[in-house]
């Protein structure tokens, strides 16, 4: 399945390379066992929530980097 900013957490928890992603953008993320409350929601709108503190340029490279996944 190719991926995007507006895959879910949880797909993009699936996806060996969206794992990598993360890792690398948000360190310990795919490993934080709160990250499940939020498998349902899009990458979008969880990065995008205020209370979560994720700068616009993280938010960009994040997109930008799960979109080049299904190119």
């Amino acid at each position: 399945m190719a991926l995007s900013f507006d895959s879910t957490v949880k797909e993009v928890l699936d996806d060996p390379e969206g794992v990598k992603i993360l890792d690398e953008l948000i360190p310990g993320m795919s490993t934080d066992p709160r990250t499940a409350m939020a498998y349902a929601i899009p990458m979008r709108a969880l990065m995008a929530f205020p209370a979560n503190g994720f700068p616009q340029e993280l938010q960009d490279e994040m997109e930008k980097r799960l979109t080049a996944l299904s190119e």
